[in-house]
């Protein structure tokens, strides 16, 4: 997988591994079109030991998250997206937020009530190399 900024880079490299998806898992759940994602890190990406991460960060950020005011975006979060980094591995996860009570989530509902559903996919990458330009250019890890 390619993870680019258009059209001057930078770009990073993943090898995606442990592919599951919706079918597989039975997993339960559903995100609206256009809905927005909360995207989380862990600690890991802010580390400044880990310089790569910060870019995979950033590179995450620009091709998951909805451009403000977007004329098709909800005005809403209704599913997180987490990556975290693990034994040298990038892993992903995608759940969508719901109340308890009522099957859907309002903007009023109280902390205590949502609960997260992983809606699928999940995999895991090897982060191999990042780069300068748009898939290609000087290796800067």
């Amino acid at each position: 997988m390619w993870l680019s900024k258009s059209p001057a880079g930078p770009s990073f490299k993943f090898n995606v591994q442990n592919i599951s998806t919706f079918d597989e898992y039975k997993l339960s759940g559903n995100c609206l079109k256009y809905g927005r994602p909360i995207l989380s890190f862990d600690n890991s990406f802010d580390d400044p030991a880990l310089p790569h991460l910060q870019l995979a960060k950033e590179l995450f950020n620009h091709c998951f998250n909805t451009p403000k005011n977007h004329p098709k975006s909800k005005p809403f979060f209704d599913h997180v997206i987490s990556i975290n980094y693990f034994d040298e591995k990038i892993w992903f996860r995608h759940y969508q937020i719901l109340n308890q009570e009522e099957e859907k989530f309002t903007a009023e509902d109280d902390i205590e009530k949502l609960v997260l559903i992983e809606i699928g996919p999940r995999f895991s990458m090897n982060p191999i190399k990042a780069f300068e330009g748009s898939n290609g250019g000087a290796a800067l890890w």
